[in-house]
């Protein structure tokens, strides 16, 4: 997750092989002002709704479903 050395507008991560601490760390040094977090697996996408869940609902945080479509 720390590839690139900047901040950036958006960051869109995968999270199959990231744990919820090590991701919320990540979130938290703000390098980015939104995330997008992709490819959840089924058992970790309620753990990440209810962990995220004031970032998701100001704006912070989006977990997109299949097919869903954002103007960035």
């Amino acid at each position: 997750m720390y590839l690139f050395n900047s901040d950036y507008e958006i960051t869109i991560t995968e999270t199959t092989h990231i744990n919820l601490k090590e991701l919320n760390s990540f979130i938290e040094k703000k390098i980015a002002e939104k995330y997008f977090l992709v490819h959840i697996e089924e058992e970790m996408e309620e753990l990440l709704k209810v962990s995220f869940r004031d970032k998701i609902l100001n704006g912070k945080v989006f977990i997109p479903n299949d097919g869903d479509e954002y103007l960035i």
